[in-house]
């Protein structure tokens, strides 16, 4: 064999060597940005859920405040409560627009909670509107209670969605898993810390002193604040000097 026919053979394999490296190059990094497109899509909707989870547990507060509300505070109770609820409104269409326009059978089931939630909205209102209707004197500590927990209880399936589109996103990513655990701890606690502020509804409006069964529930919820809190606090940790975060 000649020594430029050597060559060119050595050439030929050293260039079939580098394409199949290149290739394996461009399919890996093809999968990863397949991965990403996916993901940031799952990722949004996640976000959509859980500002919608929020903005539901937002209504709370002005819900509670005009039950409690008297004389000339009224009117302006009302107004944050119409406004609470408009955006309780506009933050579920948003979400359930946007599962329904993906077209993804995996997000059935959250579609199913979400729209559930969204129809129960109106009876636990007409609870709190009907306490709102009533002269203080005609109003019981159980009724108040049973219109604040008919608002907490609209929660459960929020979360339970949330992590139904969690799990399709880490699917579509696992690098997404931390992010997302952190962001559904930082929601739960939240939430739960507004739970806590809704137990003295009932007993600030009547005047009355806690119940024993109130403090038990509250002290539950204090215990699960905290070990939210350290869990978050190990989540976050590696996020700690990022200037951002906080921030926020």
């Amino acid at each position: 064999m000649s020594l430029n026919r050597l060559f060119w053979l050595v050439s030929i394999a050293l260039m079939l060597l580098f394409s199949v490296l290149a290739a394996r190059i461009v399919l890996i990094e093809w999968d990863a940005y397949r991965r990403g497109a996916r993901s940031v899509e799952a990722v949004r909707v996640v976000q959509l859920t859980l500002l919608a989870m929020e903005k539901v547990s937002i209504e709370r507060g002005p819900s509670n405040a005009l039950m409690g509300g008297d004389g000339n505070a009224l009117p302006a109770l009302r107004k944050r409560l119409d406004a609470a609820r408009r955006d309780s409104d506009e933050a579920l269409f948003r979400v359930l627009d946007s599962l329904r326009q993906e077209a993804d059978v995996r997000y059935a089931p959250a579609i199913r909670k979400i729209e559930t939630v969204r129809q129960a909205l109106g009876p636990a209102r007409d609870r709190v509107d009907q306490q709102v209707g009533l002269v203080k004197w005609q109003r019981s500590s159980r009724d108040i209670t049973e219109a604040v927990d008919g608002m907490v209880a609209l929660i459960p399936m929020m979360v339970s969605s949330v992590a139904d589109l969690s799990s399709i996103a880490i699917q579509a990513d696992p690098e997404v898993l931390d992010g997302l655990t952190g962001m559904r701890v930082a929601a739960s606690l939240r939430e739960y810390a507004g739970q806590v502020g809704s137990k003295f509804t009932a007993p600030v409006i009547m005047q009355r002193p806690l119940t024993k069964n109130e403090v038990i529930e509250i002290g539950k919820l204090y215990g699960r604040i905290e070990q939210l809190r350290t869990l978050l606090d190990i989540q976050m940790r590696a996020y700690k000097d990022n200037a951002a975060f906080r921030a926020a």
